[in-house]
């Protein structure tokens, strides 16, 4: 696998819009960075993608609400690599909602025919995609890290687990597990055929005991023929019999089928009868009416003639109407316009005579303004002095106005700079005073974080018992369901074994049905003997399966309630984790407020003392001194200066009198100009109103509408009076209508009248004729009813002998299935033995295999072979970081003091002191003792698998070496990195960030969150 790029979103301590990680451009590269600012959470994120895993905490199931950055709800991660000339990308999200969570992994491949990337994810199935990737990664999370992930702190997890871990860890990087599913495999298939067996022995043994019973089965089926025969020859002439009454009976249900015919034939006679009647009544009304309107003939036609010549004088009248009112309605208009008219020439002699009056006034009070002009002159004068003693004042007055403002400048600097000091100083105080409570609070903050620590230990107990009731419940599942199965093959034995009484009982020949050898006495009571043993001793043993599955499904269901209580007791301790975690944290500030208490001490010191000395000698302080005395230098007497003001608003208004009498001199002229106009207007305006020269035209078209009016003489009252007599009339049309139809329908309303008192005849008589015929029926009915009785019989007897019939057929072609079957299962005697034979054979082969392929067969030499490998690589390394003075020994036996040996693999150290336990080398002596183990995993596991491990990733604190020691690290890197196709190093040690050519350089911000740099 080689990282080609990585895009996180909201990953541990990185946010959004974060730029992906491009590995392509360096082949060796150092990640560095400040402790917490997310260089760790790169190669997290990595894991995470691959595989849902990453360091999480000891109580989590899973990472993924640990890995979700703080005040968000969701998180992603895209990862590509090649593997082997691929290209693959992973997409896995998670989100969180209140108390749910969602997780989606998307798992995709690059299609360089379309160039785009197309989906291997088994849709809604994040299991089956996982499963896709780990089958193509060929391992598991906890391989990677244990072999090319030196994960931080836990470098040392090969060196220091158990050697059977070790062992197993060793075999999972070698891909032994491929020989483990082999190994099951044989075993399923010798499982398979151990069923194969029993079935083909069972079918055999039954083919042996079917065989012997055909002589019986033949003598039977001839017995069952001669019945068969019998019953035959009894139905035949029954059938006979019940033909000759089935006539009798068709004839009688042709007499019921006509009977229910006739009697709905009466029922629609009937219904027409009243129907008849009725259109008789209606045609007789009909006559009636039509011969009274013929009686009202000469009134009717009188009235209509009258309403017709109304109507048309109404209608010349309404002719005239509407010709009248468009003429009124013009002759209205026309009115009204000349009306409008003659008022507009009165509205302008009015403004005439107005501005006529408006002049002569004008040149009235231009006289009065004009007789002024002397003194308005003196007061000018006097005006233009006072302006300019007050700007003298104004100047004044404005630079003491700088010189105050000045002062409060410097004094609001003085004051902001003083009350910043003092908020400092109140501010430090209260943090002094926090920190005085976070002291004292320690205790008690300790106290809480033991019980929690307690809390948390209860609940890895009860997650333990949990996981321990599981296990205990599976296994009593599987229990359960083998013990029935065993169950269901006794019950089944126990009826092979009655059947076998049974014929043992009922047969009476010289052979014994079971062994074919002479049956006499003795022989007879002894396998009577021995198959009551076999059926008490396969009762008892059903007894004690049946007892067994009962006390373990109780014992299960005992397990079910107890793994419910600790599941519930689990959900009420939930976020125990987090208050834990929250504990530390505020110990740990506890901790740290000891510390501040001394400096914040210091700064409140510090700020009272630059208090005193801003107040007293700053420079702004000597500033205000001399502007106040600046201050006193310019003298201003505002009553003076007020008095002056006072004098030139009594003075502001000289300078309009002055203007008004300048446009007093200009408006006298122009009034005298324009009057004489003003007047001749007022004239003409007079003369038109007296001569009415206004709407000339609208005057002459007024008399010709007027005219039109009197042609057309319209009289309304005659109108009406014709309006009324039409209404009295309104009904005339109606019965001169009703009059033409009485004349046109009288004749068909008598012959109507005619034809349905014939059709009444008609029915009564067909009713009369239909009542007879069912009478006769119902005394052919009756007369047919005595032979039913004998047909129902008959029809029973019938029924039971073909039922006997059918039994008989039944039971002979069971007897001779049964015969046929005798004489298949001869013919396939020696085709089931050579099944048996086969079956034996390969079971002995696949457990051979099974045993061949186990841990202790091929596995074992595997490992034997590799064990030199890694001993030989890992000393190579730790030759060139410890100058040869360390080295190490993998031995995968030991001698035990009972004597023998045992599979095991343990790590034997050595140096020029000679072999040491690994506990009692110092901290950098074993870390490069982990590095050399680790790197010869990792070189053991990229050889063993080809190009499916082609990077390595080392996530470790390098402090614990010396200058000498980090040398000879970056040596043995650079030594490994031709067998890499990509080395990720994360360190904060400065002199090792220098050391590779590349450096990824983390950086952490409050707002953005962690963010990175490639720096070449």
């Amino acid at each position: 696998m080689i990282p080609i790029s990585l895009s996180l979103q909201n990953f541990l301590s990185y946010g959004e819009n974060v730029p992906p990680l491009d590995f392509s451009s360096f082949h060796v590269a150092c990640i560095s960075g400040r402790n917490g600012h997310g260089k760790s959470a790169l190669l997290d994120a990595i894991t995470w993608a691959l595989w849902g895993e990453a360091r999480k905490s000891g109580s989590e199931r899973r990472p993924n609400d640990g890995l979700l950055r703080i005040g968000t709800t969701e998180m992603r991660v895209d990862f590509e690599f090649f593997l082997e000339n691929d290209r693959y990308r992973i997409s896995r999200s998670f989100r969180k909602t209140g108390k749910s969570a969602t997780t989606r992994l998307e798992f995709q491949i690059y299609a360089p025919e379309t160039n785009a990337y197309k989906t291997l994810s088994e849709e809604s199935a994040i299991r089956q995609t996982q499963a896709s990737i780990d089958t193509l990664l060929r391992m598991t999370y906890e391989t990677f890290i244990n072999s090319a992930f030196l994960l931080q702190g836990r470098a040392d997890e090969f060196t220091r687990c158990k050697a059977s871990q070790r062992k197993a860890l060793l075999s999972d990087i070698l891909g032994l597990s491929h020989y483990d599913d082999l190994s099951a495999l044989a075993r399923e298939h010798a499982r398979k055929g151990d069923i194969e067996l029993a079935t083909a022995r069972a079918k055999r043994d039954d083919i042996a005991q079917t065989i012997e019973k055909r002589d019986e089965f033949v003598a039977q089926r001839d017995s069952v023929n001669a019945q068969l025969q019998a019953c035959n020859s009894e139905l035949e002439n029954a059938e006979n019999r019940r033909e000759a009454l089935r006539k009798i009976r068709t004839q009688r249900e042709r007499h019921e089928a006509e009977r229910e015919t006739l009697k709905k034939d009466v029922s629609r006679t009937e219904s027409g009868l009243v129907e008849q009647q009725t259109a008789c009544e209606k045609a007789r009304q009909d006559v009636a009416t039509y011969r009274a309107i013929l009686d009202r003939r000469d009134e009717i036609t009188n009235a209509a003639e009258k309403y017709r010549t109304l109507q048309k004088e109404d209608t010349d009248l309404q002719t005239k109407l509407h010709a009248l009112r468009p003429l009124e309605k013009r002759a209205g208009e026309l009115d009204q316009k000349i009306a409008d008219r003659r008022h507009e020439v009165e509205r302008r002699l009015g403004e005439w005579q107005i501005r006529i009056g408006d002049a002569e006034r004008a040149l009235r009070e231009t006289e009065t303004l004009l007789s002024d002009r002397q003194t308005i002159q003196t007061k000018i004068e006097a005006l233009h002095k006072a302006r300019q003693q007050d700007r003298e004042w104004e100047d004044i007055r404005e630079n003491r106005e700088r010189v105050e403002r000045n002062i409060r400048d410097l004094e609001r600097q003085i004051d902001s700079v003083v009350e910043n000091l003092k908020v400092d100083i109140n501010t430090r105080t209260h943090q002094l005073h926090q920190t005085d409570v976070l002291v004292a609070e320690i205790e008690g903050r300790r106290k809480t974080r033991q019980s929690l620590r307690a809390q948390a230990e209860e609940i890895h107990s009860l997650e333990t018992e949990r996981d321990e009731i599981r296990n205990k419940g599976s296994a009593l599942k599987i229990q359960i369901e083998n013990n029935r199965d065993r169950l269901d093959t006794l019950r089944q034995n126990h009826k092979d074994i009655a059947q076998q009484q049974q014929i043992l009982q009922s047969v009476r020949d010289a052979s014994c049905p079971l062994c074919g050898s002479e049956l006499d006495q003795t022989h007879r009571e002894e396998v009577t003997e021995k198959l009551s043993n076999q059926s008490r001793e396969q009762q008892t043993q059903t007894t004690q399966l049946e007892s067994d599955i009962q006390k373990a499904e109780a014992e299960r269901e005992q397990h079910r309630h107890r793994y419910q209580e600790i599941k519930n007791q689990l959900a009420q301790r939930e976020g125990i984790a987090q208050h834990l975690a929250e504990a530390e944290a505020a110990i740990k500030e506890a901790e740290n407020a000891v510390q501040t208490r001394e400096t914040l001490s210091a700064e409140i010191s510090a700020l009272k003392t630059q208090l005193r000395e801003q107040t007293q000698n700053s420079p702004d302080a000597r500033a205000l001194s001399q502007a106040r005395n600046a201050l006193e230098n310019l003298i201003y007497n505002p009553a003076e200066h007020r008095t002056l003001r006072e004098k030139l608003k009594e003075l502001d208004s000289v300078e309009a009198q002055n203007a008004q009498l300048q446009l007093a001199e200009e408006r006298k002229e122009k009034t005298l100009a324009e009057l004489p106009s003003f007047r001749k207007k007022r004239d003409l305006a007079q003369q038109w109103l007296d001569e009415a020269k206004y709407a000339l035209n609208e005057q002459a078209e007024r008399e010709q509408v007027r005219g039109r009016i009197h042609t057309l003489n319209y009289n309304a009252e005659h109108h009406q009076r014709i309006s009324e007599q039409l209404a009295a009339l309104r009904d005339a049309p109606a019965q001169y209508e009703r009059l033409q139809v009485a004349k046109r329908d009288l004749e068909n309303a008598q012959t109507q009248l005619k034809t349905a008192e014939n059709r009444l005849t008609e029915l009564t008589e067909h009713n009369e004729q239909t009542q007879k015929r069912l009478s006769e029926i119902a005394a052919a009915i009756n007369s047919a009813e005595s032979t039913l009785e004998e047909a129902n019989a008959l029809e029973k007897n019938i029924a039971q002998m073909r039922a006997q019939r059918d039994g008989l057929l039944q039971q002979n072609a069971a007897l001779q299935s049964q015969i046929e079957h005798c004489d298949a299962l001869s013919a396939e005697q020696n085709t089931v033995e050579e099944k048996i034979k086969s079956c034996e054979s390969e079971i002995r082969i696949y457990r051979e295999l099974t045993t061949a392929f186990g841990k202790d067969g091929i596995q074992a030499l595997i490992i034997e072979q590799a064990i030199p490998e890694i001993e030989e690589e890992a000393n190579r390394i730790l030759a060139r970081l410890t100058d040869n003075r360390t080295q190490i020994a993998l031995e995968s036996l030991r001698d035990l003091k009972t004597g023998g040996t045992r599979e095991t693999l343990d790590i034997k150290i050595s140096d020029e002191l000679g072999e040491r336990s690994y506990e009692l080398y110092s901290g950098g002596e074993a870390f490069r003792i982990d590095f050399s183990i680790r790197i010869a995993l990792s070189k053991l596991l990229a050889r063993r698998t080809g190009t499916r491990l082609r990077t390595l990733v080392i996530d470790e604190g390098f402090g614990t070496q010396d200058a000498e020691g980090l040398d000879h690290l970056v040596e043995a890197i650079q030594a490994i990195s031709g067998d890499f196709e990509k080395i990720l190093i994360i360190t904060h040690v400065e002199s090792l960030k220098q050391a590779f050519p590349v450096r990824i350089e983390v950086t952490k911000y409050p707002d953005l969150g962690s963010r990175f740099e490639v720096l070449y």
